[in-house]
Order: C-alpha cells, then sequence, then structure tokens
C-alpha cells in the first residue's frame, strides 16, 4: 500500500517506462508518464527489483481450461488482482474495496485519473455499461450469469458516483 498524498515525488511513482513508450513520448507523440499515470496508479512491489522490459513468458496450456485461466485469470485488467501468495485479493483498477459485513455488498472506488487508450475518462458508468450492454445484453429479458447470483437469485451492480459502483447479492 502507498501514500497517494506523497505524488509523483514518491520513491515508489512510476518514473520508467518501456523503451517504445519513452521514444513516442520523446517524439512528442504521447505525453510524459508522469502525465499518463494519474495520481492514484497501481504499484506493485517486485520480488527483487524493479523488473526490466521485454522477454518471453512461457506457459504450458494442455486444455481449454488452461487458456481460459491464462486469459480470464492472469491477464487483463479487472476491479481486483490476485496477491502474490493468491490471497488476498488487493484493489488492482479499483484503488478500494469495502465489504459489508454480511458479506452481500461490495462496494468498488476506482483510482482517480484512469483513462482509456484514446484518452477518456474510465469511471463508474464504464462499468454499468460492461454489465448493461456485455453481461445483460441489454435484453429486459437476460439474466446476471452465475457467478453473480446466489441461491438462485441475481445479483445487481449500481453507480454509487462517478467513481463508486456497488455490488449487491441477496
Amino acid at each position: 500500500d502507498v501514500d497517494y498524498a506523497e505524488g509523483p515525488a514518491a520513491a515508489w511513482y512510476p518514473k520508467g517506462e518501456s523503451p517504445i513508450l519513452a521514444q513516442l513520448a520523446a517524439d512528442g507523440h504521447l505525453p510524459p508518464v508522469v502525465e499518463r499515470v494519474g495520481p492514484e496508479p497501481a504499484v506493485l512491489k517486485g520480488c527483487e527489483s524493479i523488473g526490466r522490459y521485454g522477454g518471453t513468458w512461457l506457459r504450458l496450456a494442455t486444455s481449454p481450461g488452461d487458456v481460459g485461466v491464462i486469459s480470464n485469470r492472469m491477464s487483463g485488467v479487472t476491479l481486483v488482482r490476485w496477491s502474490p501468495m493468491g490471497y488476498p485479493l488487493k484493489p488492482h483498477v479499483a484503488r478500494q474495496i469495502d465489504i459489508s459485513p454480511d458479506r452481500r455488498v461490495f462496494t468498488f472506488t476506482l483510482r482517480r485519473g484512469m483513462r482509456w487508450s484514446d484518452g477518456h475518462p474510465f469511471t463508474a458508468d464504464d462499468i454499468l455499461y460492461w454489465w448493461e450492454a456485455d453481461v445483460l445484453d441489454l435484453s429486459p429479458t437476460s439474466s446476471p450469469p452465475s457467478w453473480m447470483h446466489v441461491a438462485g437469485e441475481p445479483g445487481t451492480v449500481e453507480k454509487v458516483d462517478d467513481l463508486t459502483v456497488r455490488f449487491r447479492f441477496p
């Protein structure tokens, strides 16, 4: 965990970047890294030191299920991420997670300053769009997938404010 009040001068704040992106910034095609990461970047401490860009990651997949693990759990950006030992889950796109004592309501506060690749802000409206257009498919007869059901009853997703979404379960 980091103290975001420390800002870009903090030792943990991202300063380096991929050589490809550094060249694009130097050529004026991208803003400097400090302008791109936003005020609340996701910061992960490396095991030994700051990593190096490049290289090859090899992982054996012997079935469609293995490929699903790679694509669904080990890649992409999600509200939460696995901690290095698998538990507990940690915030990722979300800056903070609040769970009700009865574990029926999960409130996610998104990181300030996140943007899509085209520069538009990433907000709670984007989560709602995913929920309504992708998960529910905007059909009046659609039902949430099984992972959004508890005891056969569907959960819901709601916008609290521009940076907060709430998942409710029965």
